[in-house]
């Protein structure tokens, strides 16, 4: 028997057509909801070419004239309180890091961010979940897991969309909800799995099996949350040590879950997931202010495995537009773990109906009678509307949501692992482009 945490979102309403969304508040709980989504400032649009893989030059999308931030840090004995930047190295160990520094700017600040790749996206998904599919982010989870010490290298100056990268991506819609393998420089789908006419497809992520496969490959584990059906699903992959375009990869379901309506989430549906490798937990969203804190008990027998998810903790997420005192932060869609900021203690999420994607602190502690003093709070918003109108969605509900972070599909020549500080794949509901951005902290 084997545990884990997890932590999941869901998302907007139903539609009973493709491209469709539902109107109408999807959290559940309007007395808990902060619908405060307000512009800090306008983004200045840059330059970009029509090749999938395009990087536009001086694209960095800021809301106002402040300067690049000052991210240069010791990082053998002083761990950065922001990002790395290009060229820094950090431990896969690192401490926890407080997110507000000594200067007492206790609110959220806004950051940059520069459009550095673009790959097609299939126009027809309705993106609910997004996970690079890596060996690279298996090695780092396990590593994780297990406090190993290992280099983390940042900075890219070259294409990261091969024809041998891949991702997991999970969509919505009645009728239209699936998982689905595509290889990420042409947008092309591998396979898919579709999920019940019943069902509406939210967020997904991955873990890693301790064990491997017969044939010596990792195994991964894909879990996949449905909005109001209190239903998820969990499916097997083996990922080779070498992943070419020529790999078969095949996804196959080796299970489900049930969540009781108001045990496991306060609105009795689930929007977004994602697992936290440090705390071995999973974090879901459901658009009301709160992130929930899920540990997953996984029995294997001779008739195969079952899966048990149960709530643990929640997170209050608030935010300070520097203009007000801490308030609560509704409509958290889609959600991803950066194993770089505040030594891998933050989550970046979506949220539903803007173009915002926020930087959560959730603390370095999976024990919820310890508690941070600044866990739940955000600590950066970035605001990438420039994004939609570069994209030019057609469809009702063609919202952003899709957050992944860039790894590499396999290590350099030094063994280090190539995970990119900063750097994330974004797209969104039915958008024709996925784009690799760096988001920049001042």
């Amino acid at each position: 028997m084997s545990f884990f945490a997890l932590g999941r979102k869901n998302e907007n309403g139903s539609s009973s057509s493709k491209n469709a969304a539902s109107s109408g508040d999807p959290s559940g709980d309007p007395s808990e909801a902060s619908n405060d989504a307000s512009n800090d400032g306008s983004a200045v649009v840059g330059t970009t070419g029509n090749s999938p893989n395009a990087a536009p030059a001086d694209n960095i999308f800021t809301p106002d004239d402040s300067s690049s931030a000052d991210e240069t840090s010791d990082v053998d004995t002083n761990f950065p309180t922001m990002n790395p930047t290009d060229g820094v190295e950090i431990w896969t160990n690192s401490e926890t890091l407080a997110p507000f520094d000594a200067s007492n700017e206790d609110f959220s600040k806004i950051g940059q961010y520069q459009v550095l790749e673009t790959v097609p996206h299939d126009t027809e998904a309705f993106t609910q979940g997004l996970e690079i599919l890596s060996l690279d982010k298996i090695a780092i989870i396990k590593d994780w897991q297990r406090r190993v010490r290992r280099v983390l290298r940042s900075g890219s100056d070259r294409s990261l969309a091969s024809s041998s990268s891949y991702y997991v991506e999970s969509t919505g819609q009645y009728g239209d909800s699936n998982i689905r393998i595509v290889q990420l420089a042409t947008g092309e789908v591998i396979q898919e799995l579709e999920l019940g006419d019943e069902y509406f497809g939210e967020g997904c992520t991955y873990y890693s099996v301790p064990n491997s496969d017969a044939n010596g490959n990792d195994v991964v584990r894909i879990v996949q949350v449905t909005w109001k059906e209190l239903r998820g699903f969990v499916y097997e992959l083996s990922v080779p040590q070498t992943i070419t375009v020529a790999t078969q990869l095949s996804l196959s379901r080796v299970g489900e879950f049930e969540i009781s309506e108001y045990d496991h989430t306060k609105a009795g549906k689930m929007w977004g997931i994602v697992y936290h490798p440090i705390r071995n937990q999973f974090f879901v969203s459901d658009g009301t202010r709160s992130l929930y804190v899920w540990e997953l008990t996984e029995t294997t027998t001779d008739s195969g495995s079952t899966f048990d998810f149960v709530q643990v903790d929640r997170v209050k997420v608030k935010i300070n537009r520097a203009t007000s005192e801490w308030s609560a932060l509704s409509q958290i869609n889609e959600l991803e773990w950066d194993p770089y900021s505040y030594g891998g203690n933050t989550i970046l999420a979506n949220i539903w109906q803007t173009n915002e994607i926020v930087r959560i602190f959730v603390g370095g502690e999976s024990d919820p009678e310890i508690r941070d003093p600044d866990e739940g709070k955000v600590t950066y918003i970035y605001d990438l509307s420039n994004l939609q109108y570069l994209a030019q969605p057609q469809g009702r509900g063609a919202v952003m949501n899709g957050i992944a972070f860039v790894y590499d599909s396999g290590g350099d020549n030094n063994g280090d692992f190539l995970a990119y500080a900063d750097q994330f794949w974004v797209t969104g509901k039915l958008w024709p482009t996925m784009y690799r951005v760096k988001l920049i902290d001042n």
